[in-house]
């Protein structure tokens, strides 16, 4: 595998930008949980899993040529054409959708005021917005700004949100909402002057047949997110509707520390698309593949060491975040496991989109999705208790991820080197087993018996690995 310098600094960027955006949800976690309560973050969670939902149903695909072709586009017009299309329909439909709350959701939830409505509709606008102006500058390869705009936003909310919570001025979680509503708004007003003297501005419209044809290549697309959105949230509320809420709040806390390592995919996903479609458009399959191998390698190898953490570590994980459960001290473990086969999905994943297969993916994620619903639903009723949803979760993302590389590999030779993950699991197992019995003979003062496990099993997994990686040339630097 080689990892040229130029991905080097660019992941190193999107690091940086990732380390930073997840300290919002840090926050949000810590601070809802020790100051609303489990059951004001189960609130506040149920409405946030929406929002990548709402996007996906608003947008109908429209944005495939846009987040395909941008990246080579070297026609301005054009450019400005992929770029504006995508973003005028979905607004359009956002609207419509908008009217549709403001006369049913008063209806339905009889305590819930009209401003309060509007809140929620103000945040899908300024979401909407921010989030698609930000995606330009990731789809045109400007990672720098990309990571200045990311940043100064998740700065402005955090060091916000922070401060007004010492100060006591926040009382309800509708303030949370409008603080970062309007972080998001102001933001996309700086991207969008700064895409105009880029790109100019015009009121790009699809035609008919334009329309219908984005719609074609993209629906299936959309639709395989949204039943991954499913399948990540639909449990939540499962857990919500036939257990608690608050016992929602304390699974999605558990579910969100266990995703920690999709960080790791987030970072990458932000470069290695572009850099894919780049390589694929050059005819260079081999260099495809040599991304591929990299993002792989390097997730499991720093997804392995996070799973062994929550394993001795995750309950003093749960109790800073108000949560003394040992159900949800299986459910973190378990969920860790799961993104481990997630973050490997994902990564493959980006190939159906760069062959345009989007509606093989899919057939895939919709039928997983309604097998983590019906099982979600079987394993609560028996179990009663939200531990049974996790462990769906991980039979789900095991059997994706498998059936996926199955099917995908007669589109795509993926060649993905099992030898050296192989290895790499070897190496963490010995390093398991070896601290496992250190930690019976290690007398430290101030440290617990899973202090020291964890303590031994970094600097031996750590050293065998690299041990490995110099001895084999597993990842070649290329300057």
């Amino acid at each position: 595998m080689e990892l040229n310098k130029n991905i080097l600094i660019r992941n190193g960027l999107a690091l940086l930008n990732s380390g930073f955006l997840i300290l919002k949800p840090l926050v949000i976690v810590y601070f809802v949980n020790n100051y609303f309560g489990n059951e004001a973050y189960g609130q506040l969670s149920l409405f946030l899993s929406s929002l990548s939902a709402m996007s996906l149903l608003t947008s109908f695909g429209t944005n495939i040529s846009m987040r395909r072709f941008l990246p080579t586009e070297e026609d301005l017009l054009t450019k400005r054409r992929l770029f504006y299309r995508p973003i005028f329909f979905q607004l359009g439909a956002l609207s419509i959708l908008s009217a549709f709350l403001f006369l049913s959701l008063p209806l339905i939830f009889n305590e819930l005021k009209i401003y309060q409505v509007f809140i929620f509709v103000f945040y899908y606008f300024s979401f909407v917005l921010f989030n698609y102006f930000l995606e330009y500058r990731r789809f045109t390869n400007d990672i720098y700004n990309y990571t200045k705009y990311s940043l100064t936003f998740s700065a402005i909310y955090v060091s916000s949100l922070i401060g007004l919570l010492f100060t006591n001025s926040i009382s309800e979680i509708f303030q949370i909402l409008i603080l970062e509503s309007s972080a998001m708004f102001i933001m996309f007003i700086f991207l969008f002057t700064g895409i105009i003297k880029q790109v100019g501005f015009g009121l790009e419209f699809f035609r008919k047949d334009k329309l219908k044809t984005e719609i074609k290549k993209g629906l299936p697309q959309n639709i395989s997110e949204l039943s991954e959105i499913i399948i990540v949230s639909a449990d939540r509320y499962i857990v919500a509707a036939l257990l608690t809420i608050a016992e929602a709040g304390i699974y999605v806390t558990s579910y969100f520390l266990g995703s920690v390592p999709l960080l790791l995919i987030r970072v990458m996903g932000l470069v290695m698309p572009q850099l894919m479609f780049l390589e694929r458009d050059k005819g260079s399959d081999k260099g495809v593949e040599n991304i591929l191998d990299i993002e792989i390698f390097v997730f499991c190898f720093l997804s392995i060491p996070y799973l062994m953490v929550v394993i001795f570590a995750g309950n003093e994980i749960l109790e800073f975040f108000n949560i003394f459960s040992f159900q949800a001290h299986l459910s973190l473990i378990v969920i860790s496991l799961a993104t481990i086969f997630y973050g490997i999905y994902s990564i493959l994943s980006v190939v159906a989109l760069m062959e345009l297969k989007t509606l093989n993916l899919m057939k895939m994620v919709i039928w997983f999705g309604f097998f983590n619903i019906i099982l979600s639903l079987i394993l609560i009723y028996i179990t009663e208790n939200f531990v049974s949803v996790a462990f769906s979760t991980l039979f789900t993302y095991v059997g994706l991820s498998c059936y996926f590389y199955l099917k995908m590999s007669s589109l795509w030779d993926y060649n993905i080197k099992f030898k050296s993950l192989s290895l790499l699991v070897c190496l963490a197992l010995l390093s398991i087993m070896v601290s496992l019995l250190s930690a019976e003979y290690l007398n430290i003062p101030g440290l617990s018996k899973n202090h020291i496990t964890l303590i031994v099993f970094f600097v031996l997994y750590s050293s065998f690995s690299s041990i490995y990686l110099y001895s084999q040339k597993v990842i070649k630097f290329v300057i």
